[in-house]
């Protein structure tokens, strides 16, 4: 399946902390190096905006995570979602293990016990941030940061999630098998939503020819059925997409021979 090339967004070197790395692109976002109290927050703040559910985040788990990172004088130095809580459209989700020290200490605690769908603000003293030293030309010396983090999805320590598809529609006539020849659409997004490839008409012929996982995933849908595609971190390798995304894709099948 010949899926276009999309780029991977986030900079995860602006989260890693110690020492004086930024990793942020910064002709996207205002410079704030100055009028930053410094050591105006003496501990970790937490506040839930907005609620979530199922399981609560722990050490070891995998989130992905939208987020929204400002000075204390509201002055935003990173993000891939806005002020409302709302997607970037050009940004793709962040992941991060929780407790494994890949981003600054204020998210490895701040995020414990988040859940799915959650908007968590993070008001981070500057020693649980980026230090003494700051970090680029965004983040001076001895910033404290206010972080708004919305969670996407949760993925336990241990678990392996699988490829799943669910029909929304059954659609009529002959099912597809792995010798069909096919006509499909579809629309592949990230968590978020953002679109990283889309086909109005494909051909497919043979099925079983296809990506693994993603043939198998068609079996048995008919002329008209839909079906949600979702492929975990890891379980298909579709030509230039990073592998360490969640991607959902929306099938129409066209036709089935």
């Amino acid at each position: 399946m010949d899926m276009s090339r999309y780029a991977y967004a986030i900079l995860l070197s602006l989260f890693v902390s110690g020492c004086n790395k930024s990793g942020t692109d910064t002709s996207s976002t205002p410079s704030g190096g100055d009028a930053q109290p410094a050591a105006a927050v003496k501990e970790l703040k937490i506040q839930d905006l907005e609620p979530g559910s199922g399981p609560a985040a722990a050490d070891g788990d995998l989130v992905f995570v939208l987020y929204r990172g400002t000075l204390m004088n509201g002055t935003e130095f990173d993000a891939n979602m806005t002020s409302k809580f709302e997607p970037i459209a050009t940004k793709d989700p962040f992941s991060l293990v929780i407790g494994t020290g890949s981003v600054i200490k204020g998210w490895d605690e701040g995020l414990v016990g988040t859940k799915e769908g959650m908007v968590r603000s993070l008001t981070i003293p500057y020693a649980k941030a980026y230090g003494d030293a700051g970090s680029g030309e965004k983040i001076p010396p001895k910033a404290d940061l206010k972080f708004d983090v919305k969670v996407l999805k949760i993925v336990k320590k241990g678990e392996v999630p699988e490829i799943t598809a669910k029909t929304t529609a059954p659609g009529t006539g002959n099912a597809i098998t792995e010798n069909s020849k096919v006509v499909i659409k579809y629309t592949g997004t990230f968590l978020n939503g953002k679109v990283f490839d889309k086909r109005d008409k494909i051909a497919l012929t043979p099925v079983k020819n296809l990506v693994p996982g993603f043939s198998d995933a068609l079996m048995g849908l008919k002329t008209g059925g839909k079906r949600t595609i979702t492929f975990p971190p890891g379980s298909v390798q579709f030509v230039g997409i990073q592998a360490n995304q969640f991607m959902v894709v929306e099938v129409e099948v066209l036709e089935v021979k």
